[in-house]
């Protein structure tokens, strides 16, 4: 009779192990476990802009991070971004650089709140008067010690928070009514005791919060409104102490639409926050002698209609809108999801379809974010989430050709509790734009955060990044009434040379409400063609932007030739020194000064000198903030232009 013979204990305990371990490995094959991922965040730092300009803004490092350790935020660092916009380039220093010499150098200065609480202020209060009486003109934000005795209003008052703007100081009245519906999520120093011999620019409520002194030949401004406050709360939406943001409606995912200041901005046809600076800038800072800028857009055109695509998922080839704007000379964004491993489709590899490729990012994985398996015997039992920085090199490696994404767009606009820690995380993953910010699906569209242009985001402290945010305007329109709002908004734009940012999808043909968008999409762009308007994608308006801020623009003299009898200036004649090596740059000169107009452009100091004709050269004529201007293309390299004004 045979026996069976047994397995030896060893070897049953074996088998039963890799049987275990197989049934394992199957197991969460299908149902991986996940490991977690932490982004690199980088940190915000103040910026150190040696730019050949007119413009001076001090800020200080030491107060904005003074009033972090207090639980406080100091958005000083937003008039870097006023001045970028509405001149071009400005210089930035922090006050333990600032002396005599660097004061000296530049006709225009601005001391931000942050500098004017500096105490290395008090010991530059004769420096002010100094440039002051020698021709410069000197901002106080909210001036402390010294200065505020010098130049300010008592400040006794208080706080006050303001309802509306009552004045602004020679500013056309259609340009008035305007800057009246300018929602105010800021606040103002009363007093009780006006400065006597200075004259009131700027009123809200009916209380002097802008106004100015002649000093010498310069003057001196004091800003008694948080107007750096004021503008961040419209671009960049308002949060709770410690910068905490909370959803809207309970228990509904954060978006960036949770952060609008004001209710007003929801279908707002108006970008409230680019209003406020031109007006604060062109209207009220020019009192007595202007500054030169740059026009904010390419070629000198009359404002932008910025385009942007997303494509929701990877089937088929959704590219053909940006393909089609293409051929108007528009480089415009198509933000694409990050392929899954070894699956990018086809039409991924072909880069010349994809434009300006950007990346979707979805932070979230359990809603559908990227993974990257880690693999073992056939089998991927663990999968990790991958980082920005990850998804965007895989994005970058599906595309090919040296592909180089610098794009980013968070998946529904959605946002963190935390509304720094985005725009930290793209800045370290090497992004240089984002276009998260505006309304979603459910919120109505418009300027929900006051402008469709790029704006520098700030870090916890107060320091800005060196990345941007394009905010969007809209993202669909379905109804007649979403695609009349579009068709104003571009028109308004046109004629106040203002942006317009849309985003579309790329899938619009799926279903029968995206006939409408694409309708919409259609005329907006035609209608912008057909008035001239710059179309292109918002990291090519960024990039400009940047090379606009790098142009070297400064007033080399201002001379006055002739006086009347009465002493006031008969001819003036200014030589503008300005270099750039971008094409496109546009100079924009005041048509009048005061009762002076413009008579000549020349390039070149002696042939205007010596009146020769042959020297002067055509100039454009067009309106900004309701008065002419004249428009001037700059060459590349280095321009001397010498401009006359007279009676």
């Amino acid at each position: 009779m045979l026996r069976r013979r047994k397995f030896s204990h060893p070897y049953r305990w074996f088998f039963w192990l890799v049987a275990f371990s197989v049934s394992l490995l199957w197991f969460f094959d299908r149902h991986p476990w996940e490991l977690s991922t932490v982004d690199a965040v980088a940190e915000a730092r103040l910026p150190r802009h040696a730019a050949n300009s007119d413009v001076l803004v001090l800020l200080s490092d030491a107060s904005r991070s003074e009033a972090a350790a207090r639980g406080e935020f100091d958005p000083s660092a937003t008039w870097i971004d006023v001045f970028r916009q509405e001149i071009g380039p400005v210089r930035v220093a922090d006050m333990a650089e600032v002396d005599r010499a660097l004061l000296q150098e530049h006709r225009f200065v601005v001391v931000t709140r942050g500098a004017s609480s500096d105490p290395r202020m008090e010991a530059l209060a004769p420096v002010v008067e100094e440039v002051v009486q020698a021709g410069a003109r000197v901002v106080l934000e909210l001036p402390q010690g010294t200065l505020r005795r010098q130049y300010g209003a008592d400040g006794q008052g208080g706080w006050r928070t303001p309802r509306v703007i009552t004045s602004v100081a020679h500013l056309p009245p259609d340009e008035l009514l305007l800057a009246q519906q300018v929602p105010l999520p800021t606040r103002f120093l009363g007093s009780t005791r006006p400065q006597v011999e200075a004259e009131t620019l700027l009123a809200m409520d009916g209380a002097p919060v802008v106004y100015a002194q002649a000093r010498g030949l310069g003057w001196i401004f004091v800003v008694d409104v948080d107007v750096s406050g004021l503008l961040y709360n419209l671009q960049h939406g308002v949060a709770e102490d410690g910068g905490r943001v909370r959803s809207r409606e309970p228990g509904q995912p954060i978006t960036t639409a949770d952060m609008v200041a004001n209710s007003a901005l929801f279908r707002s046809s108006t970008p409230y926050a680019d209003v406020f600076e031109r007006l604060l800038v062109h209207a009220v800072f020019r009192h007595g002698e202007p500054l030169f800028a740059l026009w904010p857009y390419p070629n000198g055109a009359r404002g932008a209609l910025l385009l942007s695509h997303e494509a929701r998922h990877h089937g088929g080839r959704p590219l053909w809108l940006s393909v089609h704007e293409r051929s108007l000379q528009a480089r415009t964004p198509t933000f694409l999801p990050t392929p899954p491993e070894d699956a990018a489709p086809a039409w991924l590899a072909r880069g010349d379809e994809v434009g300006h490729a950007a990346l979707l990012w979805n932070p979230r994985p359990e809603a559908g974010g990227q993974f990257r398996a880690r693999r073992f015997l056939g089998f991927a039992p663990l999968r990790r989430p991958l980082s920005l920085q990850e998804q965007r090199q895989t994005l970058e490696s599906a595309l090919g050709r040296g592909a180089d994404v610098r794009g980013v767009r968070v998946v529904g606009g959605a946002w963190h509790s935390d509304r720094y820690l985005y725009h930290g995380v793209m800045e370290a993953a090497g992004l240089r734009y984002s276009a998260t910010f505006g309304p979603t699906e459910s919120t109505p569209q418009g300027y929900l955060f006051g402008t469709c242009q790029p704006v520098t985001p700030l870090g916890p402290t107060g320091a800005p990044w060196r990345m941007q945010e394009v905010p969007l305007c809209f993202l669909r329109a379905q109804t007649d009434e979403e695609r009349a709002h579009l068709l104003d908004a571009v028109e308004r734009a046109h004629d106040n040379v203002w942006a317009v940012h849309l985003l579309t999808s790329t899938d619009l043909l799926v279903s029968a409400e995206g006939w409408e968008t694409f309708a919409a999409w259609r005329d907006a762009t035609a209608d912008a063609q057909r008035r001239g308007m710059w179309i292109g994608g918002p990291g090519e308006l960024a990039t400009f932007w940047q090379r606009r801020a790098e142009t070297e623009l400064r007033v080399k003299s201002w001379e006055v030739r002739t006086r009347t009898s009465e002493g006031e200036p008969r001819v003036v004649d200014v030589v503008v020194e300005a270099s750039t090596n971008t094409r496109g740059m546009v100079l924009m000169l005041p048509a009048s000064i005061g009762a002076l107009r413009l008579e000549s452009v020349s390039r070149g100091v002696a042939q205007v000198q010596a009146a020769a004709s042959a020297a002067r050269v055509d100039t454009q004529t067009t309106t900004f903030l309701g008065r002419d201007v004249r428009l001037l293309p700059l060459q590349t390299g280095f321009s001397t232009i010498a401009i006359r004004y007279q009676r």
